[in-house]
């Protein structure tokens, strides 16, 4: 099983269900509680270069695990 981040981050519950029901186990004996995960401050703004070269470097990566996975990862490339 793979969760793409975003989604667990948005959707927690709906989630922890797919988990749950993916391992067999009853998600009715857990009580779901929402939490903020990561949270941190705001980094600093990414230079133009520097997003461009991650892009262009890691852009077959990205297009690999969305024809691996059946997954839409075009947020990772922006």
């Amino acid at each position: 099983m793979f969760i793409k981040y975003e989604c667990f981050r948005d959707n927690q519950e709906a989630v922890l269900k797919e988990v749950f029901n993916f391992l067999e186990v009853n998600s009715n004996n857990y009580v779901f509680e929402y939490q903020t995960i990561h949270k941190r401050d705001k980094h600093a703004k990414m230079r133009i270069e520097d997003k461009n070269f991650l892009l262009d470097k890691f852009k077959h990566e990205i297009h690999e695990v969305e024809e691996i996975l059946n997954w839409d990862c075009s947020d990772w490339l922006v």
